[in-house]
């Protein structure tokens, strides 16, 4: 196999990665919303709208996508890295930033969500606190996938070394002895 059709194979596989968390995405985007919409609500029902309790649990809602969607882009990411017939260090570091950029697109409407929900209880001064606290969510979920897709490649390396290596002492060893070993 020639290096462009395995540089392809690569791409493709990248590509179907970023396709399914992609779909992924949309979905948490949507639940996310109708999560949001069903906590106000039940919050203005029962009286509570412009408490803090509307606000800590939109920003638990946007965590919860957040982690949703890292476990997502780790195991879609893991799948492509896996099935590379070659694979280097500096594509699963292109993966690396692949995946976490499906976490910055939900920061984008995250944000939204939580500016909203500041301005509509009243306390637009929060915003800056709840994106903080949120960003640091994000922060570790770019750290999880970027820890997940790094140590399975170096695991995917170690064992084709070992295979590698066996093979040889296989080869070898029939060499020595004259015959099948």
């Amino acid at each position: 196999m020639n290096l462009d059709v395995s540089l392809r194979h690569m791409s493709v596989l990248q590509s179907l990665a970023k396709q399914k968390t992609d779909a992924e995405l949309n979905r948490q985007l949507a639940a996310l919303s109708r999560s949001i919409e069903a906590i106000c609500h039940e919050h203005a029902a029962q009286g509570r709208f412009n408490s803090g309790a509307t606000l800590k649990r939109v920003l638990a809602a946007c965590k919860d996508a957040t982690e949703k969607q890292r476990d997502t882009a780790i195991k879609e990411y893991l799948w492509a890295a896996s099935q590379a017939l070659l694979a280097s260090q500096s594509w699963v570091e292109c993966l690396v930033l692949d995946a976490s950029q499906s976490i910055d697109s939900l920061h984008i409407e995250s944000e939204k969500h939580i500016k909203e929900i500041c301005e509509k209880i009243g306390k637009p001064d929060l915003v800056a606190r709840l994106l903080l606290d949120l960003e640091s969510t994000e922060v570790a979920a770019k750290n999880d996938i970027a820890l997940a897709l790094r140590s399975g490649f170096a695991e995917r390396s170690r064992g084709l070394v070992r295979s590698g290596a066996g093979f040889v002492l296989r080869l070898l060893s029939r060499i020595i002895k004259g015959g099948a070993a």
